[in-house]
């Protein structure tokens, strides 16, 4: 009886589960996530990329904070229990272990998996993780938010619709909605505002 084998990318995750489990990180499939009190989530996920060479499973490390408005839109429109890290603010890439390229990427083959797993769990320890939790702190986000420059205008809107209606929230609709690319966007913050 043949045993059915787990692609390298699973056994990358796997490996590296346990470490980051002990640092308060839940994994679904190649996500892992940790949420605060308001919903916010941070994120680290494996995303898949093709690999040329047969047996070799190519992959990059992104983590985000992903704010509780847009993992409530996030998931509400993919019909998925998680956000991805494409929704998220303050998106990084962590690079593998002896190269200044992050765009390279991690690679993995079904000998190396456990391996990698162990290296992944000891770059993200390195700073990603801690990095990820003081996010999770909302004055800690919005103080590094705001030290990149101006608030952005939908970004201002969904941290205002947490909190309810409100004629500043009203105002930043009327803006967004106003542009035919944030009109949809618009209209669902006037929802998730008014869901009491």
């Amino acid at each position: 009886m043949a045993v059915a084998r787990r692609s390298p990318l699973k056994n990358v995750a796997a490996a590296a589960d346990a470490r980051l489990a002990a640092e308060g990180f839940r994994r679904q499939t190649h996500t892992w996530y940790r949420t605060n009190a308001l919903g916010d989530h941070a994120l680290i996920e494996l995303q898949p990329v093709p690999s040329i060479q047969p047996g070799q499973t190519r992959f990059h490390v992104n983590t985000a904070i992903v704010v509780a408005p847009q993992v409530h839109r996030a998931t509400e429109s993919r019909e998925k229990a998680l956000p991805t890290t494409a929704d998220g603010l303050l998106l990084s890439r962590v690079k593998p272990p002896g190269t200044d390229l992050p765009s390279m990427g991690w690679t993995a083959s079904e000998l190396t998996a456990a391996a990698t797993g162990a290296l992944l769990a000891e770059a993200l320890l390195a700073g990603p993780v801690e990095r990820l939790r003081g996010l999770l702190d909302r004055d800690r986000l919005r103080a590094e938010l705001s030290a990149r420059g101006p608030e952005n205008p939908a970004l201002r809107a969904a941290f205002l619709a947490e909190e309810g209606p409100g004629p500043e929230l009203d105002a930043l609709v009327a803006e967004l909605a106003a542009d035919p690319y944030s009109a949809e966007y618009a209209a669902w913050l006037r929802r998730y505002a008014a869901r009491g």
